[in-house]
């Protein structure tokens, strides 16, 4: 029982443990769909729409929320919202979240049907434009994409909003991930029509990485690029993308690049001067220069490369260095070549267009008649082209695009759980609910009616224990 499934401060700091890996994704949808579900009849309870192969129990709320048979959560909060189970590696993420759309997907289809409401499509959008169309304003929002890593070192979190934003911006490990996260925008950044440009992100203007103070005019606080929750690293500047390879390759580098920060090694030299500069750049042009705290200025790409670099290096000094963290390194170096062989004026991303979902995006567009230069005068139709690759389901034009050039999931087989505190806590919440036992099932405990709650460890136990069972043990020591 020792550490319950738990690394410790000196792991992270000294070695390299194995992390788990989630994310959570809000889709968009028609806003009557949550009204229906979310009212007090309790016949109308989320459960009751999902496929009942798919269904383990309700989850910490049992009118909105539920527990998948993938270990995920399917859940109601602004929008339509789907957790990935906790997982060990990226490209068994990218498979429970392409299952996650697969069970959201179906689910939503159910509602509306059960109420007689229109099929509507479903997107996974992360952002919305700034920009006018004819009379019409398009307000930059946000849909979350949010990343979660097992971490530790990377910041201790400060209950404070205001204490949060000061000691943030004194903390170097703080400015250290905020900064690679801007420069990660040449990988993770979904692409979108912008005003009077096209965008390699959808984020432009949302996120602020040297402002850490929640927005009080946005209830999801979108203004933070990460997080801290105890030993959760979770990371809400991310996007949507459509294409596999980028997410998995997204996620593997940056598990990669924090390991830096948890051994204190970041090159601090290569800490950006005006981060939310740096990014307005990158979002218009991704070879573009940035100036860097020490006023010299350095292609973004560049100071990505070298703090990969760093971060390989690091890495080759342990045995039990990820293989997944070493690819995505090497993977790094063939996108670090290809980047420089695009041209954005020139309406060529075929070299990065296979793998990019900005990259993809933009070819897109161009074989349908958009260049650069239309760009500045958005139309109407542009906007429709760029909401259309947003789509899920059958008519997914990002995912049969990218399943023609490189490789990427329409549909997958829906998996069970993975290996982690995810494989217990569905067989516990499972029985229990039909038993009719079940209080509530939370991602570290599974609560029983009036009686004890199973307690599920760090991400990555497989061996829960009941309460009273761990009050026995501590009393024995």
């Amino acid at each position: 029982m020792k550490g319950f499934g738990r690394n410790t401060v000196e792991d992270f700091a000294h070695g390299m443990p194995p992390r788990a890996f989630g994310t959570e994704v809000e889709f968009t949808h028609p806003a009557h769909i949550k009204s229906f579900v979310s009212q007090q009849n309790l016949s109308r309870k989320l459960v009751r729409y999902i496929d009942p192969q798919y269904l383990v129990s309700s989850g910490r709320d049992e009118r909105i929320s539920a527990v998948i048979s993938t270990g995920g959560e399917l859940y109601l909060d602004s929008t339509v919202e789907y957790a990935t189970p906790e997982c060990r590696n990226p490209q068994e993420l990218v498979l429970h979240e392409r299952a996650g759309e697969q069970i959201t997907i179906d689910t939503i289809d159910r509602i509306a049907v059960a109420a007689r409401f229109p099929r509507q499509d479903i997107s996974k959008r992360s952002g919305y434009p700034d920009m006018t169309v004819g009379d019409k304003k398009f307000v930059e929002s946000t849909i979350g994409y949010h990343e979660n890593y097992t971490s530790m070192n990377v910041f201790s979190p400060i209950v404070s909003p205001k204490e949060r934003t000061d000691a943030m911006r004194q903390d170097v490990n703080a400015r250290c991930l905020s900064d690679f996260l801007v420069l990660r925008k040449l990988i993770d950044g979904a692409g979108m029509v912008a005003d009077g440009h096209y965008s390699l992100t959808q984020k432009p203007k949302r996120v602020n990485y040297t402002y850490y103070q929640p927005n009080p005019n946005n209830e999801h606080w979108g203004q933070e690029p990460f997080r801290v929750h105890g030993c959760r690293l979770e990371i809400r500047s991310g996007e949507n993308s459509k294409s596999d390879w980028a997410t998995e390759f997204t996620v593997g580098l940056t598990s990669l690049v924090v390991r830096l920060v948890e051994h204190d090694k970041y090159p601090q030299h290569l800490l950006l001067n005006e981060p939310n500069v740096a990014l307005h750049a990158l979002a218009r042009d991704p070879l573009s220069y940035v100036k860097l705290e020490s006023g010299v200025q350095m292609k973004a790409v560049d100071i990505l490369r070298d703090i990969v670099d760093e971060a390989y290096q690091l890495g080759r000094n342990y045995d039990e260095f990820p293989e997944f963290e070493e690819r995505a390194a090497l993977d790094f170096l063939k996108f670090y070549d290809d980047l420089h062989k695009i041209s954005l004026p020139d309406n060529d991303t075929k070299a990065l267009a296979d793998r990019i979902n900005w990259a993809g995006r933009y070819d897109y567009f161009n074989r349908r008649g958009i260049t650069h230069d239309s760009f500045q005068n958005v139309t109407y139709e542009m906007v429709r082209q760029d909401l259309a690759w947003d789509r899920l389901g059958d008519r997914d034009i990002a995912r049969i695009y990218f399943s023609k050039l490189g490789e990427t999931a329409l549909k997958v087989d829906i998996p069970g759980p993975p290996e982690t505190r995810a494989r217990p806590r569905v067989e516990i919440a499972g029985r229990l609910y039909r038993e009719g036992m079940l209080d509530k099932v939370e991602w570290h405990q599974v609560r029983v009616y009036a009686t004890d709650h199973y307690l599920l460890g760090g991400p990555l136990n497989t061996e829960p224990i009941l309460e009273s069972e761990l009050e026995k043990l501590k009393k024995s020591a």
